[in-house]
């Protein structure tokens, strides 16, 4: 298992991602950040960003995503799991192209060739992972909302071991 350390990326910051999750008992549960338009975006390609304060709070079924996308570059959405208080293993990730070079878009994982949606947990936590810049998920500022960001982690392979500082 891999073994990155990580710096913290800031308090403040927020990404607009959100994920839906179709929980046990059929309802579908929103998890992440309202998506606001925004023209701001990280600089950093390869960096993965976790939203550390907005978890899974049922055990469900994931099948898609939405963003506001500020660039038509690769996204990769991540579903994290905690294994300590600042460590997480990388349970799956799907990269999307983005169609649109600015504006809200879904992104469902049944559009994607051999993708399968998964179970979530409870605590789990949504991650964003952009291979590329400029980086394609726009961010706003917040103070109420953690967001932690991971170095390099390009090459990050289901299974994998991350430390996010705190």
């Amino acid at each position: 298992m891999a073994n990155h350390h990580s710096n913290v990326w800031g308090t403040l910051s927020v990404l607009l991602a959100a994920v839906s999750c179709q929980l046990s008992y059929g309802a579908v549960e929103k998890i992440g950040n309202e998506i606001k338009e925004s023209s701001n975006g990280p600089s950093q390609a390869g960096t993965t960003f976790l939203l550390y304060d907005k978890p899974v709070t049922s055990q469900g079924v994931i099948f898609g995503f939405a963003a506001y996308v500020r660039h038509q570059n690769p996204i990769r959405f991540q579903i994290w799991r905690p294994e300590g208080s600042t460590r997480f293993t990388l349970v799956q990730q799907w990269e999307f192209q983005p169609v649109k070079a600015k504006g809200a878009e879904l992104f469902y994982i049944h559009t994607l060739a051999s993708a399968q949606c998964i179970t979530v947990e409870a605590g789990d936590r949504l991650g964003v992972m952009f291979p590329t810049a400029p980086t394609a998920v726009a961010y706003t500022f917040s103070t109420s909302d953690t967001t932690y960001q991971a170095g390099e982690t390009n090459g990050t392979q289901v299974g994998d071991d991350i430390d996010f500082d705190t």
